[in-house]
C-alpha cells in the first residue's frame, strides 16, 4: 500500500542473470522449430509501404538486394537506428554500459542470493557478475578500465572483496532508450500503417518486451490497443 503508480508496476520474485548472446541464439533457434524463416548478416537497406503490402529491400551481397514483401514490417533494429532517418526521428538515444564476471572472493563461501542496490551482484557458480554503469557519450563498444574500476568499488559496497579479486570476463553493450520516458516504443511509425517499430527497451527489456511480445497480435489486428505510454510518437 505505501507503493503507488500510475502504469502498474512488476512483481519480480526471484533475480538473476542472463546470457543475452546466448538467449538470442535459443530464440532464433526456436523461431525456426516454429516454421520461421531466420537470416542473419542479412542489412536492412530501405523500407516503404503501399497500400497492399511493407516492403523491405535487403542487402545480396555487395552489388545486388532483394525486396521483401510483408502485411507488416516490424522494426527491432536497437542501436541499429542511427543510419535510418525515419528512426533517428523518434528520439532515440543509445546508453553504453558495461558488465564485469569476477573470481567469487573466497571469503564467500555457500550460496549467495543476487543482490541489488549500488548496481547489482548475481552469483554464477564459482564467479560473481557485477553491473552497470551508464555512458551516454561513447565511440565504440570496447570495455572502459575505468568504468570496470568504477563497478568493482560501487558493488563492493555490498559485497567486500569484489574490488580485488580476478577479473574474468568484461562485456560492454548498448541500452537504447526513448528520451522522453524510460518506457519502449511499440507501433506504428509517424503517418505509418504497415511499418512498425519496437524498441527503445532500455535496461529493463527482459521483463517489458516478453510482455508486450504476448500482446503483439492483438495489437497488430487492432492497433487502438496499444498503450498510449508506449506509442512512438507522431511527428
Amino acid at each position: 500500500p505505501a507503493v503507488h503508480t500510475s502504469i502498474g508496476a512488476f512483481y519480480v520474485s526471484r533475480g538473476g542473470a542472463v546470457d543475452v548472446p546466448a538467449m538470442v541464439e535459443a530464440l532464433l533457434a526456436a523461431a525456426k522449430q516454429r516454421g520461421a524463416t531466420v537470416e542473419t548478416e542479412t542489412p536492412a537497406v530501405y523500407w516503404r509501404e503501399t497500400p497492399d503490402a511493407a516492403i523491405l529491400e535487403v542487402g545480396r551481397g555487395p552489388d545486388d538486394t532483394e525486396e521483401l514483401r510483408a502485411d507488416r514490417l516490424l522494426l527491432t533494429i536497437g542501436q541499429g537506428y542511427p543510419p535510418f532517418p525515419e528512426l533517428q526521428r523518434l528520439g532515440l538515444r543509445g546508453i553504453k554500459g558495461q558488465t564485469v564476471r569476477v573470481r567469487r572472493p573466497e571469503s564467500l563461501p555457500g550460496p549467495r542470493c543476487p543482490l541489488s542496490g549500488r548496481g547489482y551482484v548475481v552469483p554464477d557458480g564459482n564467479t560473481l557478475i557485477l553491473g552497470s554503469n551508464y555512458d551516454n557519450n561513447f565511440d565504440d563498444l570496447t570495455p572502459d578500465a575505468d568504468a570496470t574500476a568504477y563497478i568493482r568499488e560501487k558493488t563492493a559496497r555490498m559485497v567486500p572483496g569484489v574490488d580485488e579479486t580476478e577479473i574474468v570476463d568484461v562485456r560492454a553493450g548498448v541500452r537504447v532508450k526513448y528520451t522522453d520516458s524510460t518506457l519502449p516504443l511499440l507501433g506504428p511509425l509517424p503517418r505509418r500503417d504497415r511499418l512498425w517499430t519496437f524498441t527503445a527497451l532500455g535496461s529493463k527489456g527482459l521483463l517489458t518486451a516478453p510482455l508486450l511480445a504476448l500482446a503483439l497480435p492483438e495489437y497488430l489486428q487492432d492497433p487502438s490497443g496499444i498503450p498510449d505510454a508506449v506509442r512512438p510518437p507522431t511527428k
